[in-house]
Order: C-alpha cells, then sequence, then structure tokens
C-alpha cells in the first residue's frame, strides 16, 4: 500500500463510530477495543456476548452475574471487582461501569495478583521520621506476605512476597519512638481492584502498579482502624501501590531505601532468601506484562486478602535508649 493510510477511524466515547474513511484496498472489521464489528447487526462481538455501541448497552447479562458452577467467577460471592458489593455489578447490561474513558471490558483473560495474608518471611523497611524526632532508628523489621501471580490462559502460578505495613513515627522522647502503621487494607474480607502499570520511582526506570477503584479512579476504601498520614482521609487510601521493595538504585547510580505510607514493596526468592530491589521489581513487572502479551489483553487484576490483625500502634526504644547487655 506503499504507506498509503489504508483506513482511519474515531469513536465517540462508547463506541459507535464517528469519522470513517477506507481507500478500499483493505479494511479490517476489528474496530472498537479490536473487537470483530458485524456490519448487519450494528455490533461487535466480544466472545461472551454481543455490545451495540448505539445503545451502550450488552445486548444479554454479564454471564457471571448469575452462579453457574462452570464459570471461575461470579458476582454473588463477592470476589470479581467487588461483587454484589459493587453496585455497578447490579446492571449486568452497563458497558464499562458507564466509564467507558477510564475503564475497558475486555473478555475475562486478565492477569490476577493475590496480595495473601500468608507470612513467608521478613524485611527491613525505612521507618519514615520528620525532622523533628532526632534518635529514631532508620528501619523497622516487618512481615512479608505471599503474593501469587496467575492467569486463566497460562494456568501457571508465580510466587513473591510484598509488605503490607507501611510505618511512620509521629512523636519521640529519650526513651521510646511512637510508631504509627497507615497500612493499606480493604474495609472488606477481600479487596478487588483492577491494577495499571505505572513508571515509579521517579528517576529509577522501574514501574510499579496502581490500584484503581471500579470508577476507575485510586481512592480505594480501606479499613476504618487505619489512621491516614497527614493530609488523608479516614476510611480511604489513595495512590496505593505495589512497587521495588527495600534497597533499589536510581539513574544517578545511588542506593536509596524504600519507605510506605500505604504502598506495598516487591520481593522475590532467591537461593533460598528473599531479595527486593531493582531485579524483583523488574521480574515481577516482567512477568506481569509477559502474561499479557500472551492473552493479548492488559487486563490486571489485584486481590487483598484481609489480615485478621494489624500493629497499627507501637511504642519501640529510641536509638539512644539502647544498651548492650
Amino acid at each position: 500500500m506503499d504507506g498509503e493510510v489504508a483506513q482511519h477511524i474515531e469513536y465517540v466515547p462508547f463506541g459507535k463510530v464517528f469519522i470513517e474513511e477506507r481507500n478500499n484496498s483493505w479494511n479490517t472489521p476489528y474496530l472498537f477495543n479490536a473487537k470483530e464489528f458485524d456490519e448487519e447487526t450494528g455490533m461487535y462481538y466480544y466472545g461472551a456476548r454481543y455490545y451495540d455501541p448505539r445503545l451502550s448497552l450488552w445486548i444479554s447479562v454479564d454471564p457471571i452475574s448469575n452462579y453457574d458452577p462452570r464459570n471461575r467467577e461470579n458476582y454473588l460471592n463477592g470476589k470479581h471487582n467487588g461483587g454484589v458489593y459493587n453496585s455497578y455489578n447490579l446492571y449486568p447490561y452497563g458497558y464499562c461501569y458507564q466509564n467507558p474513558i477510564r475503564l475497558i471490558d475486555p473478555n475475562g483473560k486478565q492477569v490476577d495478583v493475590t496480595i495473601t495474608d500468608k507470612v513467608v518471611g521478613y524485611t527491613d523497611i525505612r521507618l519514615i521520621v520528620p525532622n523533628s524526632i532526632k534518635n529514631a532508628p532508620q528501619t523497622m523489621q516487618v512481615p512479608l506476605y505471599q503474593t501469587i501471580v496467575s492467569d486463566a490462559t497460562t494456568k501457571e502460578q508465580s510466587e513473591y512476597a510484598v509488605t503490607r505495613d507501611a510505618l511512620w513515627a509521629i512523636k519521640g522522647n529519650k526513651e521510646h519512638i511512637f510508631v504509627q502503621n497507615s497500612a493499606f487494607e480493604p474495609r472488606t474480607e477481600v479487596g478487588n481492584y483492577s491494577g495499571i502499570i505505572v513508571d515509579y520511582p521517579k528517576n529509577s526506570a522501574l514501574k510499579a502498579v496502581l490500584l484503581l477503584n471500579a470508577k476507575g479512579t485510586n481512592k480505594l476504601e480501606a479499613s476504618l482502624e487505619r489512621t491516614p498520614p497527614p493530609g488523608g482521609i479516614i476510611g480511604f487510601a489513595s495512590s496505593v501501590m505495589l512497587h521495588v521493595g527495600g534497597k533499589y538504585q536510581r539513574k544517578d547510580g545511588g542506593t536509596y531505601i524504600t519507605g510506605s505510607l500505604g504502598c506495598s514493596g516487591i520481593y522475590k526468592q532467591k537461593d533460598g532468601q528473599f531479595i527486593g530491589g531493582n531485579e524483583a521489581v523488574t521480574d515481577f513487572i516482567n512477568d506481569i506484562q509477559g502474561r499479557q502479551s500472551v492473552n493479548k489483553d492488559k487486563s490486571l487484576q489485584i486481590q487483598y486478602i484481609s489480615r485478621d490483625a494489624v500493629n497499627w500502634r507501637q511504642n519501640i526504644d529510641s536509638v539512644n535508649s539502647k544498651t548492650d547487655e
């Protein structure tokens, strides 16, 4: 075709064709969201059901809106995208929760990341300390929790580990430092979120997974026991990510150690122990993106299992008060 444009199409948000230009030498039937368009019915075929872009509606109900033992997931058990506890799922004909600018509705071939409540090891994270406190330790030990990456297409599982605690010093004296934990814990027993891959931290060339709610924003409902960091709102957490854990290197060659006000640090097992840093998070992201490539679907579902007990507040010895025994 000698570099000429064969087909030019623009859409309104819900998929109806707004502008279409063809040179008639070759035209693809795969249009909006790369789904096949049936010219006779004016509908798109998504695998599980047909979608009518003129009405902005599916022509049949969501196949997991009712219980069917053949389906791996359903809304009745509250697990998939919040299930019946997410009001948007109570309208099984709606497309993308009526928000097609932010969300897509693929065909169920998403990659799943499950953050469990099973402790598999321990590591040190940076204790976030204000300048007014001079005698606090730089790091504190926290548990690592089993994390599983899977997808329905390859049926393979990979295991990682993440931190779930977010420690910051709020005040101190000569003997003790008072530490607050702003760990992100879902408000329900199981929290279900979508995820997108973003660049983070700055100047590191690394990537992270940002969690989004059903509306496509990063404001998540959190445990009411959580005390948010300054400027936060009780019962909510924003910009929660799965990012590099432990010590990592930035582009300037410097080594830094991660802290957190609600995110999780990623670790992997190597030579019988868990390591964080650039290698672990790079392997984690590559694992996800590799599965997305196989699935031909960039959907990513993140599931957080609530912990039975979280140490929200604690007193620790100040650096100056420690003595050798």
